[in-house]
């Protein structure tokens, strides 16, 4: 696995296969507290992996305790 940097010269933006580890990389260090966020922060970013997973909300699909709460 590389490593890979925001400011890192050899990251393609134009590349999909490698913003797409970055994300992936982010993601687990968000996870597993490796690079700790503020809580808003981490807030925004849960609400934005939900939306990226189920779509945009939608009452009559979307129910409360859908997620497992």
């Amino acid at each position: 696995k590389r490593k890979y940097f925001y400011s890192d010269a050899n990251v393609d933006s134009r590349d999909p296969v490698q913003l797409n580890l970055l994300y992936e990389q982010a993601r687990e260090a968000i996870i597993d507290g490796t690079h700790p966020v503020r809580q808003d922060d981490a807030v925004m970013f849960a609400a934005l992996q939900i939306q990226v997973q189920f779509g945009d909300h939608r009452e009559e699909t979307h129910k409360p305790g859908m997620l497992g709460e």
